[in-house]
């Protein structure tokens, strides 16, 4: 850290809204097993770290470029919707589900937690559930993120708002929103084509 950065930190900010999301201590740098015929790994310089990153594709044959991170980022930051499925999984033994930036609500990359371990084959084609198992680490695309230093007192601040009752309703009410948006503009559309 240079001598005029005293009291900033390295951030990878959300590209959309600038939101913090990961800290670079955050960010897990040793090379893991990934399934080889849908991804592969390479090693890129990240917020001046040397970390292996992840060139996967998902099932609608959209690549992404995936680095992995600490599961701290979980209410603080990072939002997790959905029942994890192990359904192409890029990264064996986990099961996924999809994670958005807890200000914008942009979907960021995905949560993986490791498999559940069915006790008998009946229970062989259930899903894990996210409130069972423990988040192992989060997948998230690099070019959905930006990185940026940042006053650490700002950044208490910035997460001192998403805490607040007032922030928890604004981004509430923000989500609701963007998920209402493309039914309105259907229903808009069959009401004109109707008359």
């Amino acid at each position: 850290m240079a001598a005029g950065d005293k009291g900033q930190s390295s951030w990878l900010v959300c590209a959309a809204c600038t939101y913090p999301l990961v800290r670079v201590e955050e960010l897990i740098e040793e090379k893991f097993e990934c399934r080889k015929d849908v991804s592969w790994s390479y090693e890129l310089d990240v917020m001046e770290q040397q970390i292996w990153c992840y060139s996967a594709t998902n099932a609608h044959d959209h690549r992404f470029d995936v680095v992995r991170v600490l599961p701290t980022g979980l209410s603080r930051s990072l939002a997790v919707e959905g029942k994890p499925t192990a359904e192409f999984s890029w990264f064996p033994g986990f099961a996924w589900a999809m994670a958005h930036c807890c200000h914008c609500n942009r979907h960021l990359g995905w949560a993986f937690y490791p498999e559940a371990r069915p006790t008998s084959e009946e229970h062989s084609e259930q899903p894990a559930d996210a409130s069972t198992s423990e988040l192992a680490f989060f997948g998230l695309v690099l070019t959905k993120m930006r990185e940026s230093r940042l006053h650490d007192s700002t950044v208490e601040d910035i997460f001192a708002r998403l805490r607040s009752p007032q922030q928890q309703g604004s981004s509430t009410l923000r989500s609701l929103r963007q998920a209402l948006r493309p039914m309105l503009l259907t229903y808009l559309s069959r009401q004109l084509a109707a008359n």
